[in-house]
């Protein structure tokens, strides 16, 4: 998630179009990823010890 953020951020710096929609894709991206590592993060801290 964060390369994703970072790559983004560092896309954003273009001034075209074409750069601002690939760093918005890769915001969404790094937005998704760290959704699923809350959601996975979350569930391995209610989950009951194994040793």
């Amino acid at each position: 998630a964060a390369a994703y953020y970072y790559h983004g951020l560092i896309l954003d710096e273009g001034n075209t179009e074409k750069f601002h929609g690939m760093a918005v894709a890769a915001l969404q991206a790094a937005d998704e990823y760290f959704k699923e590592s809350k959601k996975a993060c979350e569930a391995f801290n209610v989950a009951p010890p194994l040793s």
